[in-house]
């Protein structure tokens, strides 16, 4: 399911940037509305098309991001 699950939301991506309305080079960050870095390289942005071709660093079992993800609360984060 969740394979399944990524296949469609590539796909979604995807047909965005066919439409111009996404960029492959555009931040993750700014697409989510919040700062997402890899921990040991903060400089470094992630784009769109890292995260689509696995070349992003986040992965899930990373205690990081999951610590960080199950913290934030988008309706209640006004930036």
């Amino acid at each position: 399911m969740a394979s399944l699950s990524k296949n469609v939301a590539a796909t979604g991506l995807y047909q965005l940037v066919e439409q111009n309305k996404l960029s492959l080079s555009d931040s993750l960050s700014s697409l989510l509305g919040f700062n997402i870095t890899n921990p040991f390289y903060p400089n470094i942005t992630i784009t769109l098309e890292m995260l689509l071709s696995h070349q992003s660093s986040i992965t899930d079992c990373d205690e990081f991001y999951l610590l960080f993800l199950n913290d934030t609360n988008a309706s209640q984060n006004v930036n």
